[in-house]
């Protein structure tokens, strides 16, 4: 178990901010950990850096989904010219970690499209959808 902490290029310019995020971001992390066994290592990252990286190709890395995947899960993206979403998928590191849709398939799951807004999860006879505002339907 792993909590991250994130530092901004900006923030992290300024070595005085920076020191503060940190600060900041140790005492949070300590707090949000305290009664958890056994106790997640805090790991403090910037962006940019090879560290950031990591966390950054094994968050959300719904970059490896179908495209129609990533339009109904991430919507802003579908609303991308053809030539910005080449440039922000290259963007992203390669990873051999599953995204969460990958992840519901390997369970046995089928993530189907029930329209612009929501998804539906379907395992046996029962479904679940999964709105962008959390509401479980």
């Amino acid at each position: 178990d792993c909590v991250f902490g994130w530092v901004g290029r900006e923030v992290a310019s300024d070595a005085a901010r920076s020191r503060d995020a940190r600060e900041t971001l140790a005492a949070f992390g300590k707090r949000l950990t305290r009664d958890r066994f056994p106790i997640p290592s805090l790991k403090i990252v910037t962006e940019g850096s090879s560290q950031a990286r990591y966390v950054v190709s094994r968050l959300a890395p719904g970059h490896v989904d179908a495209e129609h995947e990533q339009n109904v899960w991430f919507p802003p993206i579908a609303a991308l010219a053809p030539e910005a979403r080449k440039k922000l998928m290259a963007s992203f590191l390669p990873t051999e970690e599953p995204s969460f849709a990958l992840w519901m398939r390997g369970l046995g799951l089928r993530i189907r499209e029930a329209g612009d807004d929501d998804v539906t999860l379907a395992m046996g006879g029962g479904e679940v959808g999964v709105g962008f505002n959390t509401q479980i339907v």
